[in-house]
């Protein structure tokens, strides 16, 4: 069997935190696998001993909330997550999680994700045919439609521009000179690094960015439907004034210094768009307005139930069956400022709406 599932199965090896650095920063390292464990003190004599497993129904594939995300989207709010550090934490009952540093690098993650399902050809235990995969939803992080179709071509197979906005320059909190993010790029003293030891990563932002070609999977899949495939940071539906806040050309970096966190998470857990106005008065910079694009490969509720290579032709030519946007034009808000480090890039990005939509895939 180790023939047939050589990378990605945890029995034969895995990935489990190294040692810790100074603040904490822990790099993955390969350890060991973990046998399956035969239990038949559950229901004795129900479980059959090792070797005489009878036919398996279905052997399943699970990935499970991919989030592939636009982590330069002006509809982040990266900026209320310091609500979260130990020095300005809330009431602990206040649940906040807007950030993190490694957003840059889901639609990658996912990428690995489906590498190793297609590694596996059988299933690990019984050694049956892999019939199908399943995303158990959160395929995308934010309901934007380049996220779905990234997320989709991840899946089925095709090109993926992990990028928006410009394509000559990052255009996030990564550049921001923000002490309270990961600035990999910038010799910025940062708080995840002087606090948590978060490495130095010179070029990251351009890699990270760079187009490539999706494996997709070798099976039939599926996939169901998440909050965050519905809602902006899978809270919020993005109706009226939020469903243009994406294709912007403002993006917010920190909040306002006056700022009623716990006032302004009850009013956006409520729904309540007029609270942007009241954070469009902290900092932010002008960015890109992303219009490329802005279509729904798949109407809300469906499930993809083709094969593989037709699911990578349906995603090279998704059917138009969504709406489109135009941004507004905002003023700029005061104490704006520009990047504190420059990111160039010559890479050529395409597909890069950023239209809030409604509806899953698979």
């Amino acid at each position: 069997m180790s023939g047939a599932c050589r990378p990605g199965r945890t029995d034969l090896t895995r990935l489990l935190p190294g040692p810790a650095g100074p603040g904490g920063y822990r790099r993955l390292e390969p350890a060991a696998g973990q046998m399956h464990v035969w239990r038949d003190d559950l229901q004795p004599g129900v479980v059959p001993s090792r070797g005489r497993i009878g036919a398996p129904v279905l052997v399943v594939a699970q990935l499970s909330d991919t989030h592939v995300m636009d982590h330069q989207s002006p509809a982040r709010v990266e900026q209320l997550d310091r609500y979260a550090d130990l020095d300005l934490a809330l009431d602990p009952s206040v649940s906040v999680g807007c950030y993190r540093p490694q957003e840059l690098f889901t639609t990658h993650v996912a990428e690995a994700m489906v590498r190793s399902v297609n590694a596996c050809s059988t299933g690990p235990v019984s050694g049956a045919p892999l019939d199908l995969a399943v995303v158990t939803g959160d395929v995308t992080d934010n309901c934007q439609s380049n996220e779905l179709r990234n997320a989709m071509a991840v899946l089925g197979g095709g090109h993926v521009t992990p990028d928006s906005g410009s394509p000559e320059r990052y255009e996030g909190v990564a550049t921001s000179g923000d002490e309270r993010y990961w600035h990999p790029g910038c010799e910025i003293d940062d708080l995840p690094r002087i606090r948590h030891g978060f490495p130095s990563l010179p070029g990251v932002l351009e890699a990270a960015r760079r187009p490539f070609r999706a494996a997709g999977l070798r099976v039939p899949w599926f996939s169901v439907h998440g909050n965050h495939d519905s809602h902006l940071q899978g809270t919020l539906p993005a109706n009226g004034r939020l469903s243009t806040v994406g294709i912007g050309r403002w993006k917010l970096m920190a909040p306002p210094a006056d700022l009623d966190p716990f006032e302004v998470l009850r009013r956006l857990t409520d729904g309540d768009a007029g609270v942007l106005a009241q954070l469009a008065t902290g900092r932010g910079e002008p960015v890109t307005p992303d219009l490329s694009g802005g279509t729904r490969p798949v109407r809300s509720g469906s499930v993809c139930t083709c094969e593989p290579a037709a699911c990578r032709s349906a995603t090279a030519t998704p059917p138009a069956t969504s709406w489109k946007r135009r941004p507004t034009t905002p003023s700029t808000p005061a104490g704006g400022s520009g990047a504190l480090c420059s990111t160039p890039s010559t890479s050529t990005a395409v597909g890069r709406g950023r239209s809030a939509r409604t509806s899953s895939t698979g």
